[in-house]
């Protein structure tokens, strides 16, 4: 469905969810209409009613020093869970251990059979 945008900023807003906007692009680009047109107060409100900030950016610069500056404002520590998977590879060499083991036994007692 369909969800008014300052609707979404209240309902994040009573989970404890700060909505960072960012307006990215030109203003006054030769294509824009209406739908596509950049919306700031709305943008401004969502940020204002969650208790985050307002960003503008206009080239990929732009975007990347707003994406630092929200990093800085937004950090948090993460756990990190790193799981190492082993596989057992001792039957790759019992096997072949027995047998040199058995074949050594078998030539002992005849080709290499040592007189005393």
């Amino acid at each position: 469905g369909h969800i008014d945008p300052l609707t979404a900023a209240e309902a994040a807003r009573a989970l404890g969810i700060k909505v960072y906007t960012i307006g990215a692009g030109r203003v006054g680009n030769f294509f824009s209409d209406d739908e596509n047109r950049l919306d700031e107060a709305t943008l401004q409100q969502i940020a204002n009613i969650t208790g985050a900030l307002y960003f503008r950016a206009e080239d990929r610069s732009g975007l990347a020093r707003v994406y630092d500056e929200i990093n800085a404002l937004e950090r948090s520590d993460i756990e990190i869970q790193v799981f190492t998977r082993y596989e057992e590879l001792m039957g790759w060499f019992v096997l072949p251990g027995l047998l040199l083991l058995l074949l050594e036994f078998g030539l002992r007692q005849t080709v290499l059979r040592v007189l005393p």
